[in-house]
């Protein structure tokens, strides 16, 4: 039986944008991860690669050799991943910002809902 892929999707392009413009290191990090779950790796199964945060929302934990990236993102039904925001940190010690982790959850909210009302939307129109 072959593996179905999860599909990545951005929340804005301005996250693309800062995806894309994250250090060469890092940003090879994140495609090298997205490749094993587009080729249909269970996201449960990433390791030290995937953590939690909490609500949904999940963080990539990129290693470079100057710096440190996460990328965050939340899944829904049909194995859709959504990418909401993405930072990058000067070393392990340095705390992720508050404020960082309420965007990232308040777009993730924001797109949860929007799936919902298109579900929604969908479902009535049979």
């Amino acid at each position: 039986m072959t593996k179905v892929g999860w599909q990545i999707e951005n929340f804005i392009d301005q996250v693309r944008e800062a995806v894309t413009a994250l250090p060469a290191d890092l940003f090879a990090r994140y495609v090298a991860i997205i490749r094993r779950l587009e080729a249909g790796a269970d996201p449960r199964d990433l390791g030290d690669d995937s953590k939690p945060m909490g609500d949904g929302l999940f963080e990539f934990r990129l290693q470079g050799k100057q710096t440190i990236g996460r990328v965050f993102h939340g899944c829904s039904k049909g194995q859709v991943m959504i990418v909401v925001h993405s930072i990058v940190k000067k070393t392990q010690a340095t705390p992720l910002k508050v404020k960082d982790l309420e965007l990232a959850r308040e777009r993730l909210r924001e797109w949860k809902a929007k799936r919902d009302q298109e579900d929604a939307d969908g479902k009535s129109k049979r």
